[in-house]
């Protein structure tokens, strides 16, 4: 990752933090939520299983993985909510029916899913790390491959 990251338009590179696997994913769905929503969603939802493997997430499918991370609070309500969107999206995305995910849904399911894995990942290792700093006085780049 540069030193200085895109800001606009929107970088497809994750935060260091994020785990490789989620990060790989996100790559590649990030080429094509314009172009291909639907297949886009079906990406964000791959990425979400993830990130629920990541974080130990129990149950047979995502809908119940997605509680037990609740149920854990690793994710409050509200992005419970959002990975719901996102896990439902996905499955219209990748399955034969009338309706299809729009530019707009996929721009609000990268919306979310960024937020997500912000509260997840991200936060915390910024916390730790400034945490860190203060504690032992050091001056370090907290978006840095260490951050």
């Amino acid at each position: 990752m540069s030193e200085f990251p895109v800001l606009y338009p929107e970088s497809c590179e994750l935060h260091a933090s994020v785990p490789e696997k989620i990060r790989q994913v996100y790559r590649e769905a990030y080429q094509i939520r314009l172009r291909a929503p639907n297949a886009y969603a079906g990406q964000i939802r791959k990425a979400l299983e993830f990130l629920c493997k990541d974080q130990k997430a129990t149950g047979k499918n995502l809908y119940m993985q997605i509680n037990s991370l609740v149920e854990r609070n690793v994710i409050p309500p509200t992005f419970a909510e959002m990975t719901k969107l996102i896990r439902l999206l996905g499955n219209l995305g990748v399955h034969a029916t009338d309706d299809d995910v729009s530019i707009w849904d996929s721009q609000l399911i990268d919306d979310f899913f960024r937020s997500i894995l912000e509260y997840v990942y991200i936060a915390p290792s910024k916390l730790f790390h400034l945490k860190s700093r203060l504690e032992q006085g050091e001056n370090q780049d907290p978006n840095s491959e260490a951050g």
